[in-house]
C-alpha cells in the first residue's frame, strides 16, 4: 500500500481518496495535510481506531439521571444508556451504535449514528482529550433534560467538519477542494488570491462570535450548506454578526474572531493573517508563533526567544464545550489568569441586539436591510418594534425568497399574534411552493385552527421525512383518519427510529381505535427513547 492509499484509508477516505489526483504533484503537501486536524474531521466508524471504548466506560450523569456506556459489540462501537427505577432495576435501556467520529481528536470526538433516513443523530457523550483522555456529555448536554439520542446534525454543522458531499454520500474529512476547488483549467490556488479572499478560506469556518446563543450568522437564503466555493466573496454565501455591546464569549471556533479584535491585527493593515502563524497543509507548533512575533517585537523580551503565545494567546476553556482548552486568538498585551479553571455550561440565549461583524459593511440594498432587520429578531426587549420594521421592509422590497417571511412569521408566533404569523407563512409557501418548512410551519398553524383537512394537503406530497409524516399524522388523527396515521407513523419510525414523538402520536391514534395496550406499549415506547417525557 503506498502512504497516499494509507492516509486515503485513515481518513475514510471518500474526501481523500477524491483527491488523490493532487497528489503526483503534491506528494508532501498532500501526506503532511493528512496528518493535521482538518485532514481528521470526519471518520467512519469502520476505519477509526477504538482505544477509548475497549475499556466499556461508564459513568453516571446526575443531572438526568441518566447512565452512559461507552463499548464494543462484535467490534462496532455503542453507545448505551438507562436509569435505575425504585427497586435498582435498569429500565429506559436505549442504545445506537456510532456510525461516524466527528473531529480529530486533537481536542475531542463527538460520535454520530446515521438513521434509515440518512440523517446523522449526535450521540450524548464525546470523548475529550484533556488530562489524558476522558468522557463526558456532549456541548449543550449537561443538563437536566437533554437532546440525549434526538438531535440532528445539521448541514450548517456538517459545514466546517466535512468536505463537499457526493450526492447523498457524505465525504470523509476536509479534503483538498474545500480550499482548492475547481477552476478553469485547474484548481484554485488561495495564494494567488486578493488578500480578502484569500483570508476568507479561513473565516468560512473560523469567524464564530457565539455558539447557539444568538444567529452569529445568517446563511443567504438562496444558498445551500455547501455552496461556498474558495475565491468567492464570503458576503455572498453568508453574514455574520456579534453582540451590539463589548463582552463576547470564548468559542472552539474563535480563532479568527478573536484574531480580528486584536491590537496586532489592527495595526498591521492587514499584513497579519492566519497564514502569518499557520501553514494549512502541515500542524502548528509553538515556534511558527514565536517567529511570527518576533517579526514585529525583536526588541520585547530579547531574553526570551521562545513561549510568546503562552502569556499573549493563553490557552483556555471554551464556553461551548467546556471540557474543551483552545488558544485564545485574540492577541493581548498583558496576560490573563484563571482560563483554565473548570466552567459551567451555559444553556441560555443572549437577547439583546446585535450588530454587521462581517463583511465590515454591506451595500445599502433593499436585500442587505432584510437581513440586518432578520438578524434583528434576536432582540427580545423590541421583538415587536424589529418586527414591524421588517414587516415593512418585506411589503415594500417584496424579495423573492421565502426566508425572510419565515423568520418573520415566527417572530410573529412567539409574540402571539397567529395571524399575522399564518399571512407570512402563505406568503413563504407562495414564493417557494417546495419549501418544506413553511409548508410545515403553516400547517401546524392550521391544525391548530382546527383545519386539519388543509394542513394533509399542506404536507401529503412532501418528500418522506419524520417531521412531515409526524405533521401529517396529526391532521389525520385530527379528521378521525387513524388508520391512515399509524401508516404515517410507522413509516416515520422506519426513517428515524430514535425519534420519541413519533412513538407518542402513535400512542394517541392507538387509543382512538380503541388500542389501549397497544396504545401503552407505544407510550413506554417513547419515554424509553426519550425519558423526560415521563415526568409531563
Amino acid at each position: 500500500m503506498t502512504i497516499a492509499y494509507f492516509f486515503a484509508a485513515l481518513l475514510g477516505g471518500q474526501a481523500m481518496r477524491e483527491s488523490l489526483p493532487c497528489r503526483p504533484c503534491h506528494a508532501p503537501v498532500f501526506d503532511s495535510y493528512a496528518r493535521t486536524g482538518m485532514g481528521r474531521s470526519f471518520t467512519p466508524a469502520a476505519l477509526a481506531t477504538w482505544d477509548e471504548f475497549w475499556k466499556g466506560t461508564r459513568f453516571y450523569h446526575a443531572p438526568s439521571a441518566r447512565y452512559y456506556e461507552m463499548k464494543l459489540v462484535d467490534g462496532r462501537p455503542v453507545q448505551r444508556r438507562w436509569q435505575l427505577d425504585s427497586a435498582g432495576r435498569e429500565t429506559n435501556i436505549f442504545e445506537l451504535e456510532v456510525h461516524f467520529v466527528i473531529g480529530s481528536g486533537n481536542h475531542s470526538r463527538t460520535y454520530a449514528h446515521r438513521n434509515p433516513s440518512g440523517k446523522l443523530i449526535e450521540l450524548p457523550v464525546s470523548w475529550y482529550s484533556e488530562d489524558g483522555g476522558h468522557f463526558a456529555m456532549s456541548p449543550g448536554y449537561d443538563r437536566p433534560r437533554h437532546s440525549d439520542f434526538q438531535r440532528e446534525v445539521s448541514g450548517s454543522c456538517l459545514f466546517c467538519h466535512n468536505g463537499y458531499p457526493r450526492g447523498p454520500e457524505l465525504a470523509h474529512g476536509i479534503d483538498c477542494s474545500r480550499c482548492h476547488p475547481a477552476g478553469g483549467s485547474h484548481f484554485v490556488n488561495p495564494a494567488k488570491l486578493s488578500l480578502d479572499r484569500q483570508t476568507e478560506v479561513c473565516l468560512q469556518c473560523h469567524l464564530e462570535s457565539a455558539s447557539r446563543s444568538l444567529p452569529d450568522a445568517i446563511r443567504r437564503f438562496d444558498q445551500d450548506p455547501f455552496s461556498y466555493r474558495a475565491g468567492e466573496p464570503l458576503g455572498s454565501f453568508q453574514i455574520y454578526f456579534d453582540r451590539a455591546v463589548e463582552g463576547g464569549g470564548f468559542t472552539v471556533n474563535h480563532s479568527a474572531y478573536g484574531l480580528r479584535q486584536s491590537r496586532c491585527f489592527l495595526e498591521s493593515k492587514g499584513r497579519l493573517t492566519c497564514l502569518t502563524c499557520h501553514d494549512p497543509h502541515r500542524r502548528t507548533h509553538a515556534a511558527d508563533a514565536d517567529r511570527a512575533c518576533r517579526g514585529c517585537h525583536a526588541a520585547a523580551h530579547p531574553e526570551k526567544a521562545s513561549g510568546c503565545a503562552e502569556c499573549h494567546m493563553p490557552k483556555r476553556r471554551a464556553e461551548d464545550a467546556v471540557h474543551v482548552v483552545m488558544t485564545d486568538h485574540r492577541i493581548r498585551r498583558a496576560p490573563e489568569t484563571n482560563l483554565l479553571d473548570p466552567i459551567a455550561e451555559r444553556h441560555g440565549r443572549y437577547d439583546g441586539p446585535v450588530r454587521l461583524l462581517y463583511p465590515p459593511r454591506l451595500p445599502d440594498t433593499a436585500e442587505s436591510r432584510l437581513y440586518e432587520a432578520t438578524a434583528a429578531l434576536t432582540d427580545s426587549v423590541r421583538l415587536a418594534v424589529n418586527a414591524a420594521a421588517l414587516e415593512r421592509l418585506i411589503e415594500t422590497a417584496k424579495p423573492r425568497v421565502a426566508g425572510f417571511d419565515l423568520a418573520l412569521g415566527a417572530a410573529l408566533q412567539s409574540l402571539g399574534r397567529t395571524a399575522g404569523a399564518e399571512r407570512h407563512y402563505r406568503r413563504a409557501v407562495t414564493l417557494e411552493p417546495g419549501n418544506a418548512a413553511a409548508r410545515l410551519k403553516l400547517a401546524e398553524l392550521s391544525i391548530a385552527r382546527g383545519l386539519n383537512r388543509e394542513a394533509v394537503k399542506l404536507v401529503e406530497d412532501l418528500p418522506p421525512d419524520s417531521a412531515a409524516l409526524n405533521t401529517l399524522a396529526i391532521a389525520l388523527t385530527g379528521l378521525g383518519r387513524y388508520e391512515a396515521a399509524l401508516q404515517a407513523l410507522d413509516q416515520a419510525a422506519a426513517l428515524d427510529p430514535p425519534l420519541a414523538i413519533t412513538w407518542l402520536n402513535k400512542s394517541v391514534a392507538l387509543r382512538a381505535l380503541g388500542r389501549l395496550e397497544e396504545s401503552a406499549a407505544a407510550r413506554r415506547n417513547a419515554i424509553r427513547l426519550d425519558p423526560d417525557l415521563g415526568r409531563r
